[in-house]
């Protein structure tokens, strides 16, 4: 079963100084030794690079999310119209 990574985990996972990255770090190297896939999408992505887009980390930031699309055990959902309107459905019923 595949293992949805969001936002505030690839931000702690590329950002040595966030609170949560030693946290992160651990729970990511649990996944890989249990070979967990992970499910992300490029939603999710451009909430990451929008966290860094100042110059002093555009190209880093740049670099790491192009090495995700390149990990097998990765898989990045497209955004798409049909899933935006149904997550904003489903944040408007709650």
């Amino acid at each position: 079963m595949q293992v949805f990574v969001d936002t505030a985990a690839w931000i702690a996972l590329f950002d040595p100084s966030d609170s949560l990255a030693v946290a992160a770090r651990q729970v990511m190297q649990t996944l890989h030794q249990a070979r967990r896939p992970l499910l992300t999408s490029e939603f999710v992505l451009l909430e990451v690079t929008a966290a860094f887009a100042t110059p002093a980390f555009r190209g880093g930031i740049i670099a790491f999310i192009n090495g995700l699309y390149q990990l097998a055990d990765v898989t990045i959902e497209a955004a798409s119209q049909e899933w935006y309107h149904a997550g904003w459905s489903l944040y408007q019923q709650r």
